[in-house]
């Protein structure tokens, strides 16, 4: 790699990403890991994607979609002793942001969030049962205008389609 031509850390692909080596977001809560130089390596978009969140060496070592194993990377031990001594050089170490914001602070913002995307869930299902209201009234009525995918299509060639 060089300035000129910066490859993918993981399989050598040209990069088009900056990916972070620790991920900042791991199963919807920060790692405590943040976006600095230490943490961020040239990744193809494949890659990057494919990674998403995961352990960068165990994904590497995978057979999961996209990872450099399963590409058949044939260099892939010189780039995990890469990546190591890229880890051990920047001694990237994941912040406390629950002791940063304040213990009570922060599980009373998970808290919060939880009850909201549970509201989020019964607001959509009573949506749903308001659209099948709607959509039940409006089919009895006369010459009621149909909402939603028709029963059956006519074809161009004036069949009927089911």
């Amino acid at each position: 790699m060089t300035p000129d031509a910066i490859t993918c850390i993981y399989c050598g692909a040209a990069a088009t990403d900056w990916d972070h080596l620790r991920p900042l977001v791991r199963k919807k809560r920060p790692t405590g890991y943040i976006n600095e130089v230490r943490n961020l390596v040239p990744s193809c978009g494949p890659c990057n994607q494919s990674k998403s969140g995961s352990d960068w060496r165990r994904w590497m070592v995978s057979a999961a979609r996209g990872s450099p194993k399963a590409k058949g990377v044939a260099d892939l031990d010189e780039r995990i002793a890469r990546l190591e001594s890229f880890e051990a050089w920047g001694k990237v170490e994941p912040l406390d942001l629950r002791d940063l914001a304040g213990a009570e602070n922060w599980e009373s913002y998970w808290q919060r969030l939880a009850t909201i995307e549970q509201k989020m869930q019964e607001a959509q299902l009573q949506a749903a049962e308001l659209q099948a209201a709607i959509r039940g009234a409006l089919s009895t009525r006369e010459g009621a205008v149909s909402f939603g995918t028709p029963e059956s299509v006519k074809k161009d060639d004036g069949e009927t389609a089911r």
